[in-house]
C-alpha cells in the first residue's frame, strides 16, 4: 500500500523511473495507491523502448483509488519507437503488460506525454490479456504524439470497463499523429474490448 506519499522528478534508464510493479500472473501482487502525487518521472531518452513514465506494471495488479499520475514523460526519440506502425511503445502515466490489471477507483491520470501511444494510460500490448476497469477518477489532458489513444488506449487482446458508478470524466485528451488512427481520448485496437456502461 501506498500512501500518503510523493514521487517526483524520477528519471531512469531500467524499465520504469518510478514505481515498478511486478509479479506473478496469478494476480497475487496487488498495489494499491492512494492520495498520493507520482508527477514529473521521465523515461530516459536513450532507453525510449521502455514504458511507462510514472507506472509500469509488468503482471500484478494495481489499484488506484485516489491521488494524482501526472506529467510524466515517455519519451519515443529512438528510430525504433518512431518507426512503430504497432504502437507498442507507450504510456506517458501508466503502462500495464503480461496480464495485468488496473483497477481504477478514484483519483487523476492528468498531464501525462507519451512520445508514441497511451498518452495516460497505455493499457496492454497486442495479445498480453490485461484487464482495466474503470468505475470512478479523471483522465484528462494527457497526450499522445505519434500514436494512438491520447487519454487510454486500450490494446489487442485487453478487457475494458468503464462503469460510471462513481463520477468518472475522460476529458481534454489528444493525439498529434497525422498518420495514426487518432482516438484523442481513447483508442481501441482491433481484438481489444471496451464496455462502457
Amino acid at each position: 500500500r501506498i500512501n500518503n506519499c510523493t514521487f517526483s522528478n524520477n528519471k531512469a534508464s531500467g524499465v520504469a523511473p518510478c514505481i515498478y510493479v511486478f509479479g506473478d500472473t496469478g494476480g497475487k501482487t496487488n498495489v494499491l495507491i492512494s492520495n498520493t502525487t507520482i508527477s514529473g518521472n521521465s523515461v530516459n531518452p536513450e532507453h525510449a523502448t521502455r514504458n511507462g513514465g510514472g507506472i509500469y506494471v509488468n503482471s500484478g495488479t494495481l489499484n488506484l483509488s485516489g491521488g494524482y499520475v501526472t506529467n510524466n514523460y515517455k519519451a519515443c526519440d529512438c528510430d525504433v519507437c518512431q518507426g512503430d506502425v504497432n504502437n507498442t511503445h507507450g504510456g506517458g502515466g501508466i503502462a500495464l503488460a503480461n496480464s495485468s490489471a488496473m483497477n481504477m477507483t478514484g483519483g487523476y491520470v492528468t498531464g501525462n506525454y507519451s512520445g508514441l501511444a497511451g498518452g495516460g494510460i497505455y493499457a496492454g500490448f497486442f495479445d498480453h490479456n490485461v484487464r482495466f476497469t474503470m468505475n470512478g477518477g479523471t483522465i484528462a489532458s494527457n497526450c499522445a504524439e505519434l500514436g494512438e489513444g491520447g487519454g487510454l488506449r486500450i490494446a489487442g487482446g485487453t478487457n475494458g470497463v468503464i462503469q460510471a458508478t462513481n463520477k468518472v470524466y475522460i476529458t481534454n485528451n489528444k493525439t498529434n499523429s497525422n498518420n495514426d488512427w487518432g482516438g484523442g481520448g481513447i483508442f481501441v485496437q482491433e481484438k481489444g474490448n471496451l464496455s462502457i456502461v
